[in-house]
């Protein structure tokens, strides 16, 4: 969450719902195996989904976001480090499901 996706536009948000949406997919073709091996893993991952959705959902504004230039430090800071959260539970997938 650094605001150099969209750089002029300030529509950063929008790229952030388009990759976490397109992650959350990924990961989703995957759930029968990851919960098959790993059902933690998988409650883990639902939750930090939900959880940054929610908080990336609290920053709607009409039909689609606030520009980055609208966010506070302490909204820069509750996305990154609930992307950051997301991000090490995901980083355990391939492990999961590469394992025979």
């Amino acid at each position: 969450i650094t605001g150099e996706e969209e750089r002029y536009s300030h529509t950063d948000l929008w790229d952030f719902k388009g990759n976490l949406v397109g992650s959350q997919q990924a990961v989703g073709a995957l759930k029968p195996v990851i919960v098959a091996r790993n059902a933690h893993l998988q409650e883990e991952l639902d939750a930090k989904f939900a959880a940054l959705t929610k908080l990336l959902e609290s920053h709607k504004a009409g039909d689609g976001y606030q520009l980055y230039t609208q966010l506070s430090k302490a909204d820069l800071q509750a996305l990154t480090v609930a992307l950051d959260a997301l991000s090490e539970e995901v980083a355990e997938v391939s492990g999961v499901v590469g394992t025979t």
